[in-house]
């Protein structure tokens, strides 16, 4: 399977039509999820935030301007773009919301150019003790939103009446940051890569396209040091990111459903040349 979404890449990323599936940010609504998708707007304006949330379809033209990316387990997103999953049980649905906020302060906090008035921090005090006043409002009011259960929502900020897609600092950190998670703990250097079976400079142990991961402890084969990990399934920088890619057009032009199942009907490509 890895091996085929290699090959419909790396064909299809030259293809002007393909190209954006293989941006940094990932589409938050792929296929047929586009017609139920709502994006939530919350409008920041001289850092502060405006308490009429702002609501609007979902725009596959857009992508690039709700620059939203899943990060992996526990992390926090790049920027504050995130999934709202309404609960009609209302102690669940807090619950989920309070949770939610702790992800989207430490965001903030950990941004280079944060877009809201963050409070002075005492040298005793940690970032991630820290709660932004004007995050704690909107927190307040995301509890009392009254949201259409028949669709999917997705929370993101407007700054100035712009997105962050329209910002070079915020797209920037995208392409410099996207895929830190893959090597951050393990890599190597002049290594055979597993995908394209080439030698790369540099190999990365931890990408976990189509959930083949070794990013926890459970999925460390016979217990050895996870920094080894690219010894398992090494994969080059160039051979990752044409993968995710790959995993973008797939999830948009392949994909289906049953009885909530999510599943792809993929192409296995046999004795043909790639062209």
């Amino acid at each position: 399977m890895i091996k085929t979404l290699y090959t419909i890449g790396k064909i299809l990323k030259e293809n002007e039509d393909y190209k954006k599936y293989f941006d940094p940010w990932e589409d938050p609504f792929p296929g047929t999820r586009s017609e139920k998708g709502k994006i939530l707007i919350v409008n920041v304006n001289n850092k502060k935030i405006e308490e009429e949330l702002e609501l609007e379809d979902f725009k596959t033209a857009n992508v690039s301007k709700y620059l939203y990316r899943e990060a992996n387990a526990q992390a926090k997103n790049l920027v504050p773009t995130y999934y709202i999953y309404p609960n009609k049980n209302k102690d669940e649905y807090l619950e989920g919301i309070r949770k939610l906020f702790v992800k989207i302060n430490g965001t903030i906090m950990a941004l280079e150019k944060p877009f809201v008035e963050l409070p002075t921090i005492g040298k005793s005090k940690k970032k991630t003790d820290i709660s932004i006043p004007e995050i704690d409002k909107l927190q307040k009011i995301i509890e009392s939103y009254t949201f259409n259960y028949d669709y999917q929502y997705l929370l993101t900020f407007k700054i100035d009446g712009q997105y962050f897609g329209d910002f070079k600092c915020y797209t920037d950190l995208f392409h410099e940051k996207a895929y830190t998670g893959y090597h951050k703990d393990s890599k190597a250097f002049n290594k055979l890569c597993s995908v394209s079976n080439q030698m790369s400079e540099e190999v990365w142990g931890r990408v976990n396209t189509l959930g083949f991961t070794v990013n926890d402890k459970p999925f460390s084969r016979n217990g050895f040091d996870g920094a080894d990990s690219y010894k398992m399934f090494p994969v080059s920088p160039e051979a990752a990111k044409i993968l995710e890619g790959a995993r973008n057009i797939v999830d948009n032009e392949f994909s289906s459903s049953f009885y909530g199942l999510k599943y792809y009907l993929v192409p296995h490509f046999i004795g043909l040349k790639e062209s």
